[in-house]
């Protein structure tokens, strides 16, 4: 099985986007070309930027799929904002098992 990693979601704490954020990737362009980022008023994640995250994985591992019917499993923080329905109705839509770790605890497991 050959191994790959998700580029991360870096979410930066502002209420609009700054392209000068970015200036300083271009010696880093190969290795963050893939890398997603975004902004929240709170620096934190939201259940739209769950959602937008969940895309962004299935759209990375659904490429490596040899078949359309194949699942893929999702291992995630059992968080609040992970538990709603626009995230769970697009897991099902998408054939992703989303398996949910009791909250807040990833960092220990």
């Amino acid at each position: 099985m050959e191994r790959f990693y998700l580029h991360p979601l870096v979410i930066y704490k502002v209420v609009a986007h700054y392209m000068g954020w970015y200036q300083h990737l271009d010696s880093l362009l190969d290795t963050c070309k893939d890398w997603k980022f975004t902004y929240s008023k709170t620096g934190w994640n939201n259940s739209f930027l769950s959602v937008a995250w969940l895309k962004h994985f299935d759209k990375i591992t659904k490429a490596r799929l040899r078949s359309l019917q194949q699942y893929r499993f999702l291992i995630i923080d059992g968080c609040e904002i992970h538990i709603h329905i626009k995230f769970i109705e697009y897991c099902i839509a998408n054939r992703i098992v989303a398996y949910c770790l009791p909250s807040h605890t990833t960092h220990l497991l």
